[in-house]
């Protein structure tokens, strides 16, 4: 089941999949009233085989909101006109065995929408490019085959560098895990496991629950607990300035600050006129000092009233080019998540709801 606003009208509809006895029906609900009051039923299939998880995003770049598919294989469906009117069955892959969950997000940088599936018998956790941006699919990439009994899978920006990373949770193994996406054009390293208890994993999802600039993670257990883990930085977790210098705690461990020591607040490390603290509030990269790669510094940008986030947006008044090379970008922001012994390393601590 998912919620998004699949007519077009602005509020939120509901999208879900079944599969029971001779039931294999996906189906979208309108929230008709727009307050949740009155729903019509609107069917998409009656042949989704073993249907047993969407979710809803612009695969095609139309603008309106479509919809994934795991059953028997993992496809799509093309809303037609932008008013939850769907198309075909449109499939990606039949190569894996059970598929249970997908999800989609850019996962290559390219600005279009791919898909990563979850399947249960074969362990496989994989993507598909979307080679076209129109939801024309690559075949099956495979990120790891290591989570044993995949229930769920999830995309989020776990280490703060800007990319999309892949989690799971899976049963037999009760693993809740991450993959990082290396290179920030699909290609992921091997699985960091967040958690292993007991009981299995069924559900995960991610946020920054505790509000400091970092995502942890939550999962929902198959007997019924609900878990949350932290993203670790041996700062407060219920305080997300630590040491009170202005800087949240989680800006600072991703540009390789340190959050319990006071003082960096003032400091300039690349050198562009603009503190970290005024970099904090302007969105830019303290470690670099021409952030969108126009040729501008920072400082200069902010000073001039344009953004230093977006490339398009020039100084009017004459400013310094980075290093004599303009639209040259350095990138040299360290992201972790835990100082110890030296070494900061991925840690979460884990919190029962």
């Amino acid at each position: 089941m998912f919620a998004a606003d699949m007519d077009g009208d602005e509020d939120l509809d509901v999208v879900s999949a079944s599969a029971s006895g001779t039931d294999s029906t996906v189906t979208w609900y309108e929230n008709a009233d727009g307050v949740g009051g009155v729903w019509s039923e609107h069917v998409i299939s009656t042949t989704a085989l073993y249907a047993k998880s969407v979710f809803a995003i612009d695969v095609d770049g139309d603008g309106d909101e479509d919809v994934l598919l795991a059953s028997d294989r993992i496809a799509w469906y093309e809303n037609t006109d932008g008013m939850g009117s769907f198309g075909p069955q449109r499939e990606i892959s039949n190569f894996l065995n059970a598929p249970v969950s997908v999800f989609a997000g850019d996962l290559d940088g390219d600005g279009d929408v791919d898909v990563i599936s979850g399947s249960f018998n074969d362990d496989k956790i994989a993507w598909y490019e979307n080679t076209d941006g129109m939801g024309s699919f690559s075949s099956q990439q495979m990120i790891s085959v290591s989570a044993d009994g995949v229930l769920s899978v999830f995309v989020s920006d776990v280490d703060g560098d800007g990319d999309l990373d892949v989690l799971s949770g899976s049963y037999f193994d009760g693993k809740t895990a991450w993959y990082e996406n290396t290179d920030g054009a699909g290609t992921f390293g091997e699985q960091q496991i967040i958690a292993n208890p007991v009981d299995q994993s069924r559900a995960v999802f991610a946020a920054d629950f505790d509000g400091d600039g970092d995502t942890d993670v939550l999962a929902a257990l198959f007997y019924g607990e609900l878990m949350w883990y932290e993203q670790l930085n041996l700062a407060n977790p219920l305080d997300p300035d630590s040491d009170d210098d202005g800087l949240l705690d989680g800006f600072e461990v991703a540009n390789g600050f340190d959050p319990l020591a006071p003082g960096e607040e003032g400091m300039d490390p690349d050198a562009d006129g603009l503190s970290n603290l005024a970099e904090q509030s302007a969105g830019t990269n303290p470690n670099n000092s021409d952030t969108d790669g126009d040729g501008f510094v920072d400082g200069d940008e902010v000073a001039a009233g344009s953004d230093p986030n977006l490339a398009s947006s020039i100084p009017g008044s004459v400013a310094v080019p980075v290093m004599g090379f303009p639209g040259i970008a350095v990138l040299s922001s360290l992201l972790a998540f835990v100082v110890s012994m030296g070494v900061r390393r991925n840690k979460f601590r884990v919190y029962r709801l």
